[in-house]
């Protein structure tokens, strides 16, 4: 492992993890390269207005952005969310900071509110999704069946 001047602690580049993160981090950029709806805005090839009816290449952006993020993460790259002042929490901003300069995106912002959900009741949403993660099931329970379950499979003693 090595340290940087910054005091961020990774593996070196030619780790064979930071390789596979470093071109997961490359597909994604091209992904974004291709779809973005905002670059044909710059380039002038798109209305402005025209680019808010770009829904789906928006979506398909996002989902890349959000792929770009944490590849970058896993390859030892300062990323992160933050927030623009001008548009608030609606509007969070994706930064990523390559060797040759920072690049971000703004991002929807997560609709539904927290659900209330702790800690304990977090990682047994997990543990129960890992026991078949290929199984979405026919509905999503609802906030009082969830918990429900939940209470059923924890000891007394933890609720």
């Amino acid at each position: 492992m090595t340290s940087d001047p910054g005091g961020r602690i990774g593996w070196p580049v030619s780790h064979p993890a930071v390789a596979a993160a470093l071109d997961r981090l490359a597909a994604a950029l091209r992904e974004i390269t291709a779809c973005d709806p905002s670059m044909a805005v710059e380039l002038g090839q798109l209305d402005p207005a025209e680019a808010l009816d770009q829904g789906d290449a928006y979506a398909r952006r996002n989902r890349a952005v959000l792929v770009a993020l944490g590849a970058a993460v896993a390859a030892g790259l300062s990323a992160g969310i933050g927030v623009d002042p001008a548009y608030g929490t609606e509007w969070p901003v994706v930064y990523i900071d390559l060797p040759t300069g920072q690049v971000s995106w703004h991002v929807t912002a997560y609709g539904p509110t927290w659900d209330g959900h702790t800690t304990t009741e977090k990682y047994a949403r997990i543990a129960e999704w890992l026991a078949d993660p290929h199984d979405q099931g026919a509905s999503v329970p609802t906030l009082d069946e969830r918990r429900g379950r939940y209470l059923s499979a924890v000891p007394p003693q933890t609720v």
